[in-house]
């Protein structure tokens, strides 16, 4: 008698008789049917109760002597197929139930056991005839779970498999041995009878189709066991179960659990189930799934793994998709899971122990590695989520091996290819998601190293496949990049910075594929575009004409803009919207248009004329008409007095006729001009008139006696703009000739030429302090001047047509064009001494400039002068912090900041160096001994030594903290540049000989290790980039000499400048060179191409015979790049290219 009426997943036994219930009549059936033939196959469902209906049912109906021409002796031999159905006959025959006392005499009986089954056909009967045993006794062969043959015979071997059923099929059909024979088998299997000659015809012979329980015979086994241990079921609970039962296959597997689970768990004596017993464990629908969780989830996480590992053992997916059972041996798991099957053991106990039931164990106790075990119900797979994902998981990997494996075993054969793309990918996903071993690749064929094999080799291919392929693309994409870079800085070249930035756009989706050193080489053009080029704050749209001129309001919150067919539009200058058209002016297109636009000095209204003849006066801020007259001719300029007492026109009649404004009377004419007056200016005092001809002339009139002052007649063609300079005393003129003029009003001469548009210069206006000059043009583009100079700081792009007329107020400069459109600009002051605005600044010196050096940390600048004074101001702010005027006696020629940024050193034609703390500006150390002007220092990259370079033809090496220095003759004549390498145990001069010479840094001396010939020329500085591979120098040949550092051989050398140069410094990344000379340009060289990326003309009077020296190109930490450079004519000036470097 068992302990529990109810067994759970697994069968009942054949001890349990007395808690199986509701089978009785089938027993009776089957007793017939094995009566009547020997051989019997019992069929059905999965979970229908074929092995307990044997186990529990028929073996003790035949004890019992049910099967009465046979009688009531009776031996049984009971086994599975598995893996080796011959071994596990041998197996059943030897037990104690069935003929272990007849045939088991020695340790070498069960070998000759399972060789007899093997030998023949007649095998079985020839050995159970040798056994004698009693009269009257038959032997009964169970053969459970017969679908198990099946898969041995797919993987295992068809012979084998043959020869069992075959011998079971001789055995139960001898007349002489009374031999039965009893299988069970899913129905779902049948088909695959056919597979073994005699099988189908036998089954058809004798066939057992398993039934469903009916209601009441569930009900009986419901009841019936929990009355065999006094305990009961209430009737509410009774209908639940047999209500929830359903059509599930697993219907009593299921049940049976449950029913385990809730006795197991029930803590009311005596034992009474009801509803809540059966909520709690979770209901049919969970209750199995549940419990199996709750075993799994009080594992460790290491046994949790091998449980994984176990049930995945445990399971198999057949071919044509079914899930089944695998019995499977401890040792096997043990191995696949990679642990000691001591610790299989474990995890098993857990799952086997009689509140669980999940996995069946053999006969015997104590389980050893090499017993098997097997999964008590395959309802268990079906039920159990997690198994359910685990058997899932297990067919994917097998079946993604399987594959591998057929195709590794063409590939050694030579017919097939390694997998790429897709297949690849999909298997090194697989081995990387699953920890596989050649234990486990043994289930499903085996030849795990030459999968593995396959797999790497693929692998291998794959990746010399992608490299090459990623070689491919880097390379065209580098071809690519260099392209559009090129492109780009031809674009820049011709002064197109919007084309530039659109193509220097297109670079960055090429940015992963490129080196570092070319994508710094991008945004260092990107920097300088971006500094030189200009976009519209904001576009003034909905005109509806082509417009000729435009005006704001003095406090700049309306604007008009005027154009072809009489059109004058009112804007609200804030917003950027159209307000209203006014109506007033007539005519049709461009022989229609307003040409010029006037404000009242307080805003109360405004003045426009234009080619109708028509002069208007409109209202504000409604632009309501309040009077109107008419010259004689089409009128192009208009001019208001200060008083706003007198308007002033000028237009095709040639004159320039001054109106009174509250009557519209002529006052007085000015006569003299040749040809159409095109624009009126004027003098910020009132007491000058400035007027544009088409006759190539400008003239400056008295206002009070209307006298012509000067007549300006140096244009080539028709003047179209005037300007006056806001002090007065500098007139600019804009003509068709694309020059612009500045002129002395005093004198009438001319003081400087601008020239850089590529069409008529159509407008013009000087910023607040007179210091920059804005001009448009029908070449679209508007530039910013500086005015002393005549260099362009930055050209302004988007208007799609000609510029027609410009105009500046309230910081803003508005722009009337042909598109139809009004642009507002912001125009940088680059003249501001607080800050560093737009990317340029101006540093304004009281004297000559000699010399700069940006700090490393990129906070501080310090200029030196040829007086010998030295100012130290921060970044960006600019704010003077220290300044010493008597630092040295003569000019500071070069300053250099140590790395740490604590100190800098200050070269001077005085014969001496001195050091300085940098906060407090304090000397700390005058470097003395040179006999000739010191032309170059540097620190050491440990902040602890200074070399200096000297005309005596020395090099000077100083120790901070030391007073006396030692010095070492290195060229022949004047030495123009010293440098440490970035170990700090080499120096790299460069000198008049033409000579650069590396040094070896010794404890009292340096020792020359090579000497490059560089050039045949003087050689003005030599710089090592940061790896220490290559020198850059230049000198007075003009071009840039990029040297081998290590062989001393010329890599390249780069042609652009036009003169001496000064100076050469590699980038943070060596990348690139910055270069500055006396033609006064610094270039920005691109060092893997040789080509200028860009050049930066610098702001200096051609006066000065030499415009500049030095100048500083340091990156700072954050990677922005700043170039800074003192000119001779006063002034430092300072670019900041933004982020150029990133880590």
């Amino acid at each position: 008698m068992t302990d529990f009426p109810y067994p759970g997943l697994r069968p009942f036994e054949k001890s349990e008789a007395d808690i199986f219930f509701g089978r009785e009549e089938q027993v009776d059936v089957l007793v017939d049917k094995l009566a009547m033939h020997k051989f019997l196959g019992v069929i059905g469902t999965s979970g229908c109760g074929k092995s307990s209906l044997i186990r529990a049912g028929l073996l003790n109906a035949l004890e019992a002597g049910f099967l009465a021409s046979a009688g009531f002796q009776w031996r049984f031999a009971i086994l599975t197929p598995g893996s080796d159905p011959m071994k596990n006959l041998a197996t059943a025959l030897i037990d104690k139930d069935a003929l272990e006392s007849e045939i088991m005499q020695n340790e070498h009986s069960f070998g000759l056991l399972q060789a007899s089954l093997e030998s023949f056909r007649g095998g079985l009967v020839d050995i159970v005839r040798q056994a004698r045993l009693p009269k009257g006794t038959n032997l009964l062969i169970v053969v459970d779970q017969f679908e198990e043959i099946f898969r041995f015979h797919h993987h295992v071997s068809i012979d084998q498999a043959e020869a069992f059923v075959d011998l079971l099929l001789f055995a139960s059909a001898s007349k002489e041995i009374p031999i039965y024979v009893v299988l069970t088998m899913r129905s779902d299997f049948l088909g695959d009878c056919a597979l073994f000659p005699g099988l189908p015809e036998a089954l058809n012979q004798s066939q057992f189709l398993t039934p469903r329980l009916t209601r009441k015979q569930r009900s009986e086994a419901i009841i019936g066991p929990a009355s065999v241990f006094e305990g009961s079921i209430d009737d509410g609970l009774l209908n639940r179960l047999l209500n929830d039962t359903g059509t599930s296959p697993d219907q009593l597997p299921i049940l049976q659990h449950a029913l385990m689970r809730m006795w197991n768990t029930c803590t009311k004596k005596p034992l009474h189930l009801n509803v809540d017993d059966y909520i709690r464990i979770g209901t049919l629908k969970n209750a199995l799934s549940n419990h199996a969780d709750e075993a799994y989830n009080d594992l460790t996480s290491d046994q949790q793994y091998i449980a994984e590992i176990l049930f995945r053992c445990l399971t198999e997916r057949s071919l044509e998709k079914r899930d089944t059972r695998r019995p499977v041996k401890i040792r096997e798991v043990a191995n696949i899971a990679e642990v000691h099957p001591e610790q299989v053991i474990a995890v098993i106990q857990v799952f086997s122990s009689p509140y669980c039931s999940f996995i069946k164990l053999p006969g015997h106790h104590e389980l050893q590695a090499d017993d098997l075990i097997d999964i008590t119900h395959e309802s268990l797979i079906r039920q159990w989520k997690t198994l359910s994902q685990w058997t899932e998981k297990e067919a994917g990997c097998a079946e993604t091996y399987r594959r591998l494996l057929k195709t590794a075993q063409l590939w050694k054969k030579g017919k097939a290819e390694l997998w790429r793309k897709l297949d690849l990918e999909i298997a090194l996903e697989w081995q990387s998601e699953h920890h596989l071993n050649h234990h486990w690749a043994a289930r499903y064929g085996g030849d795990f190293d030459l999968s593995i094999s396959f797999l790497s080799k693929s692998q291998e291919l794959n990746e010399q496949e992608q490299a090459a392929a990623k070689k491919a693309y880097q390379e065209r994409a580098m071809i690519l990049f260099d392209a559009w870079l090129t492109h780009a800085s031809l674009h820049a070249k011709i002064e197109d910075f919007e084309s530039a930035r659109k193509v220097l756009a297109q670079t960055r989706e090429l940015d992963p594929e490129i080196p570092a050193t070319r994508i710094h080489g991008r945004n260092m053009l990107a920097g300088y575009v971006h500094l030189m080029g200009g976009v519209a704050d904001k576009v003034y749209e909905g005109a509806g004409a082509s417009l000729k001129c435009v005006g704001t309001s003095p406090d700049g919150k309306l604007l008009v803009a005027g154009g072809e067919s009489g059109v004058v539009a009112l804007f609200d200058a804030e917003k950027g919207t159209l307000i209203r058209h006014l109506k007033g002016h007539t005519g049709k297109g461009i022989e229609g248009s307003v040409r010029a636009v006037v404000f009242h000095p307080h805003g109360k209204w405004f003045a426009t004329t234009g080619d109708d003849t028509r002069i208007i006066i409109w209202q504000l801020p409604d632009g309501d008409k309040i009077r109107e007259w008419k010259a004689q001719k089409s009128m192009n300029a208009l001019a208001l007095t200060a008083d706003a007492k007198t308007l002033i026109s000028g237009g095709d009649d040639q004159d320039i006729t001054f109106w009174d404004v509250e009557t519209g009377a002529v006052l007085k004419t000015l006569k003299g001009h040749d040809g159409l007056i095109s624009d009126l200016a004027l003098s910020p005092d009132n007491k000058m008139l400035a007027s544009a001809s088409y006759d190539y002339t400008a003239r400056i009139w008295d206002m009070e006696t209307g006298k012509m002052l000067h007549s300006l007649s140096r244009h080539t063609a028709e003047v179209v703009r005037v300007a006056f300079q806001p002090d007065g005393k500098r007139l600019t003129t804009g003509s068709k000739d694309k020059t612009i003029r500045l002129w002395d009003t005093s004198t009438g001469k001319t003081t400087a030429v601008l020239e850089g548009h590529k069409n008529a210069v159509t407008g013009l206006a000087f910023s607040n302090n007179g210091r920059s000059l804005v001009s448009g043009s029908f070449d679209r583009t508007l530039r910013v001047w500086d005015v002393e100079s005549g260099i362009t700081m930055r050209l302004f792009q988007g208007h799609t047509a000609g510029i027609t007329k410009l105009i500046e107020t309230t910081g803003y400069l508005y722009s009337a064009a042909n598109d139809g459109t009004v642009r507002q600009w912001r125009v940088p002051d680059y003249y501001q001494t607080n800050a560093i605005k737009d990317g340029i600044q101006f540093i304004d010196c009281e004297d000559e400039p000699n010399s700069t050096s940006i700090s490393h940390q990129g906070d501080k600048i310090a200029v030196g002068y040829a007086t010998g004074a030295l100012q130290v101001f921060s970044l960006p702010d600019l704010i003077l912090l220290w300044e010493n005027k008597t630092s040295h006696s003569s000019n500071i020629k070069r300053i250099d900041f140590s790395l740490d940024g604590n100190y800098l050193v200050t070269a001077s034609f005085d014969k001496t160096a001195t050091l300085w703390k940098t906060d407090t500006g304090k000397s700390i150390q005058t470097l003395s001994g040179h006999s000739y002007a010191v032309h170059a220092v540097a620190f050491s990259p440990d902040c602890k030594t200074i070399a200096t370079a000297s005309y005596d033809g020395r090099i000077g090496i100083f120790k901070i903290g030391v007073e006396n220095g030692w010095f070492q003759e290195a060229h022949e004549g004047r030495v123009y540049s010293v440098v440490f390498n970035s170990k700090g145990n080499q120096l790299i001069s460069a000198g008049v000989d033409g000579n650069i010479r590396i040094w070896e840094i010794e404890t009292d001396h340096i020792q020359l290790v090579k000497e490059i010939k560089a050039s045949n020329e003087n050689i003005m500085w030599a710089s090592i980039s940061h790896d220490d591979k290559q020198i850059v120098c230049g000198g007075r040949d003009a071009l840039v000499h990029l040297l081998n550092a290590k062989t001393g051989t010329e890599d390249a050398a780069f042609v652009g400048h036009e003169n001496t140069i000064y100076r050469a410094e590699f980038s943070k990344d060596g990348g690139m060179v910055a270069t500055v000379s006396m033609d006064a340009f610094v270039r920005i060289w691109d060092v893997s191409t040789g080509n200028t990326l860009f050049a930066l003309r610098l702001p200096t009077n051609s006066g000065y015979p030499t415009p500049l020296w030095d100048f500083s190109f340091q990156a700072t930490p954050e990677g922005r790049q700043l170039i800074a450079v003192p000119l001779t004519r006063g002034k430092v000036v300072i670019y900041d290219l933004g982020v150029v470097f990133f880590s």
